[in-house]
C-alpha cells in the first residue's frame, strides 16, 4: 500500500461527513482518538502500518487499544489493504473530474509521452550520425596523410582515438551516464538501517522486545538479511523506504519471523552473560612476552590454570601444589628456586 497523505487542518477535516458522523457517534473522544493515530503514524517514515502498531502506545494512556481498532474499522477514515495494513483516507477529497476533462488529460498525457519518444529517438539518431561524422572526417585525415610525407603510424593512432570514443559513448549510454542512478545493492540497504538512530528507536519500540534488539541491533540486521536470502526477497528491496516497511513487517508482534528473531537475540543475550559472569581461569597467571608465567617463573604449555595465588609448579609430579601463605611467609620469586 503506498500512498501520498497530506495532513488537514482539523477545522477543515472537521467539514468532511466522515468526521462529522464519528463525532456524532463518538462525540470529542473519537475525534481524539483518531487524531491519537494520525500523529502515531506520522512518526514512521510512511504513514502505513499493521493495527498491532498501535498497541504499544496504549499502555500509558487512557485510550484502548480495542477503542482504537474500532475507530479504524467502524467509520471508513482508514484504508485497510488485504495484508491487514491501513492508511488514513483523504479528508473532504477533491471532486472528480468530469469525463471530458478527464479524456483531456488523457491524451495530454499521450501527447508528452510520444514527444518524449520522438525526442528520444532524435537524440539517438544525432549521435549515430555525429558517430558517423567524425568516423568520416577521420578516414578522410587519414586518407590524406597516406599521401603526404607524415608517417603513415599516426593515423592508426587516430583509428583508435575513433575507437575510445565510439567505446566510451556506448558504456555511458548502457550506464546512463555517471550512473547516479543506478539503484543500490539490497544488501547496502539493510546495512544502512543502524544509520537512522530515531528510525531505529521506533523499530524497536515497535518490536515489543526494544531494549534487546536495540542492544543486538547489529545482529537483528544479520538474522534479517539471512531471512531475505532464504526468501530471495532481494529483488523487491529497491530503496530504503522498501527496506524499512518490510523490516517493521519482519518484526510485527505475533508473527513468526518476529518470535524466531526474538529468541535467536535472547540466546546471543544469555550467552554474552554467562561469558562474562564465568571467572577468568587464568587470573592467577600472568602473560610475559605471548608465554604463561607466574611470579617470574614459566609455565608448561600443557599445565592447566594455575589455582590460586599460592600454587607451585611441581616438574616432577606435573601437578600444581597449593602453599598455605601462613606456613610460608614467602614464596621463592626466582625462577631457580621452584620445587623440584
Amino acid at each position: 500500500m503506498k500512498r501520498t497523505f497530506y495532513l488537514q487542518h482539523p477545522l477543515m477535516a472537521m467539514n468532511d461527513p466522515r468526521m462529522k458522523n464519528l463525532v456524532e457517534k463518538e462525540n470529542l473522544k473519537g475525534s481524539g482518538a483518531y487524531w491519537f493515530i494520525i500523529e502515531k503514524l506520522a512518526l514512521l517514515p510512511e504513514p502505513v502500518a499493521l493495527l498491532e502498531y498501535l498497541e504499544p502506545f496504549c499502555s500509558k494512556t487512557r485510550i484502548s487499544f480495542p477503542y482504537l481498532k474500532k475507530i479504524i474499522l467502524e467509520y471508513n477514515l482508514f484504508i485497510i489493504n488485504e495484508e491487514g495494513f491501513f492508511t488514513p483516507d483523504e479528508l473532504n477529497p477533491r471532486q472528480n473530474l468530469s469525463k471530458k476533462m478527464q479524456e483531456n488529460a488523457q491524451k495530454t498525457q499521450e501527447n508528452e509521452r510520444k514527444t518524449q519518444e520522438n525526442e528520444e529517438k532524435t537524440g539517438d539518431f544525432h549521435e549515430k550520425t555525429q558517430g558517423k561524422k567524425a568516423k568520416k572526417s577521420c578516414d578522410k585525415q587519414i586518407k590524406t596523410q597516406s599521401n603526404s610525407d607524415l608517417p603513415i603510424q599516426h593515423s592508426n593512432s587516430n583509428k583508435g582515438n575513433i575507437k575510445d570514443i565510439i567505446t566510451t559513448t556506448t558504456k555511458e549510454e548502457e550506464t546512463g551516464g555517471d550512473g547516479g542512478g543506478a539503484i543500490r545493492s539490497w544488501q547496502k540497504l539493510v546495512d544502512d538501517l543502524s544509520l537512522d538512530s530515531q528510525w531505529v528507536e521506533i523499530a524497536c519500540m515497535r518490536s515489543g522486545y526494544g531494549a534487546l534488539m536495540k542492544t543486538y541491533f547489529e545482529d537483528a540486521v544479520k538474522f534479517f538479511k539471512q531471512h531475505i536470502l532464504a526468501l530471495d526477497k532481494g529483488g523487491e528491496l529497491l530503496d530504503i523506504s522498501n527496506v524499512h516497511r518490510y523490516f517493521i513487517y519482519f518484526t510485527t508482534p505475533g508473527r513468526r519471523t518476529a518470535m524466531e528473531l526474538h529468541s535467536h537475540l535472547k540466546e546471543l543475550d544469555n550467552r554474552r552473560r554467562t561469558t562474562a559472569s564465568a571467572p577468568n581461569p587464568y587470573r592467577h597467571e600472568q602473560l610475559m612476552d605471548g608465554k604463561r608465567t607466574y611470579l617470574g617463573c614459566p609455565i608448561p604449555d600443557y599445565a592447566p590454570p594455575r589455582p590460586d595465588e599460592t600454587a607451585l609448579w611441581n616438574d616432577r609430579t606435573r601437578l600444581w601444589t597449593s602453599v598455605s601463605r601462613m606456613t610460608h611467609p614467602s614464596v621463592p620469586n626466582d625462577a631457580s628456586q621452584r620445587p623440584e
